[in-house]
């Protein structure tokens, strides 16, 4: 798997409804499912370039205690780039040096660098707490082999 070749997933990534519903189970302990109704929204479009942020609403079905309503995934990705560096080089008419296989795979590197870097700040700041660093409530965040 790499980051810059579209997948079967959510918005064209590797991540699934079946990856999401499970991570979100063990996280929250819980055998509620997602339900038929389940939606994702790219809510990240335009707002940054190295991942995919996803608003889902999971549509709990069979609920074992208080789930949240929604909640935010944010998927590792370079679809977000790639579109952007792509509808710029189209807007001023110049060739996409970005797209090349040599500059997606070596931004790969850096890219899941500062992803674990993010992820490892986030170890830190839950040990902190509560209320001391504002930060958003994180359910569940990996590390990616490099």
């Amino acid at each position: 798997m790499n980051l810059y070749t579209p997948a079967g997933g959510l918005f064209g990534t590797h991540v699934t409804w079946e990856d999401i519903e499970e991570d979100m189970q063990r996280e929250l302990d819980t055998v509620a499912s997602f339900g038929p109704n389940k939606t994702a929204k790219n809510i990240g479009e335009g707002n940054g370039f190295m991942s995919r942020i996803v608003l889902v609403d999971p549509d709990w079905q069979h609920k074992d205690k208080e789930l949240p309503e929604k909640f935010i995934v944010k998927i590792l990705t370079q679809l977000a780039m790639q579109k952007f560096t792509s509808d710029l080089a189209k807007e001023n008419k110049v060739e996409n040096q970005f797209n090349t296989p040599e500059f997606m795979a070596a931004i790969e590197v850096h890219q899941k660098r500062l992803h674990n870097v993010e992820v490892t700040v986030y170890e830190h700041l839950l040990k902190l707490p509560r209320g001391k660093v504002p930060m958003p409530e994180v359910r569940y965040a990996t590390n990616i082999l490099t």
